[in-house]
């Protein structure tokens, strides 16, 4: 089974990701290179396989390059929920060990709070898509790192997810690295199982109006992906929105909650 390298170069134009109406497309070959490209500058960094990288992201295209690069670098990643405290953040990256945090420009507030509450383990504190005070900029980091760098020893991260529904503190799911490449066909065969058992396939379009930090939009949008699939991804769920955009984009496949159908259905005819 293909790779999201292989989807790279056989289908190098096709889009990977499009991301709010229509005004972000990233390709397959943009998001192999982006995410390599950012998985060499993390491996420079020093992380290594097993270290846990921790984002404080919104519904961003850019969450995506930093997904993959932390996968194909046989990393762990930790999704935060931007709607928890500083207090509560502080606690889950600790928690998950996470050497760095990567934090959207348009978090800074939090992020800073989140970070300055860290205890001593967390390393490198990185800013993207804008500027955070005391956190370097990964587009500047970028500057380093050539587009076509080679990552020797490809193996395959997993995502480190907290649960919620449970009483006290948040309690981190690490499961053990497989130690296979990622693009392995037996890691690509059980990475998107259920996708297949439901039918879907590289040719279908995929909705995602969810929040990105749970685990089920971001596991089923990286294995639509994994698929070849095109991923079409909302800032924030909208009633009228998702409606035009599954008529716009020719949506095959989407995911929702009780609440978004009820939503729709609340809409005048």
């Amino acid at each position: 089974m293909a790779g999201l390298a292989d989807h790279a170069r056989n289908t190098p134009d096709k889009p990977a990701l499009i991301f709010g109406d229509g005004g972000f497309v990233e390709t397959y070959l943009e998001l192999e290179t982006r995410s390599r490209r950012i998985a060499g500058w993390l491996r420079n960094r020093g992380l290594r396989q097993g270290d846990c990288v921790a984002i404080l992201i919104g519904n961003s295209p850019v969450l995506f390059d930093v997904y993959w690069a932390t996968q194909r670098a046989g990393l762990y990643l930790t999704p935060l929920n931007w709607h928890s405290t500083a207090e509560e953040l502080a606690f889950i990256i600790d928690n998950c060990d996470a050497r760095m945090l990567i934090a959207e420009g348009a978090l800074a507030a939090l992020a800073g709070d989140a970070a300055g509450k860290v205890g001593g383990g967390l390393e490198y504190r990185i800013a993207i898509a804008g500027e955070i005070p005391g956190f370097a900029s990964l587009d500047d980091e970028l500057d380093r790192i050539p587009e076509d760098v080679a990552l020797a020893d490809e193996r395959a991260g997993s995502v480190m997810i907290y649960s919620s529904g449970t009483t006290g503190r948040p309690k981190g799911i690490r499961r053990p690295l497989s130690g296979r490449s990622l693009d392995d066909p037996a890691l690509v065969a059980a990475t998107t199982l259920v996708m297949r058992t439901f039918g879907f396939t590289g040719g279908d379009t995929y909705l995602c109006p969810a929040p990105l930090y749970h685990a089920g939009p971001l596991r089923s949008c990286s294995a639509m992906q994994m698929l070849g699939a095109t991923v079409v991804a909302m800032h924030r769920f909208d009633a009228e929105t998702a409606l035009r955009v599954i008529g716009e984009r020719k949506v095959t496949v989407a995911q929702f909650v009780p609440t978004h159908f009820k939503r729709m259905l609340e809409l005048p005819e």
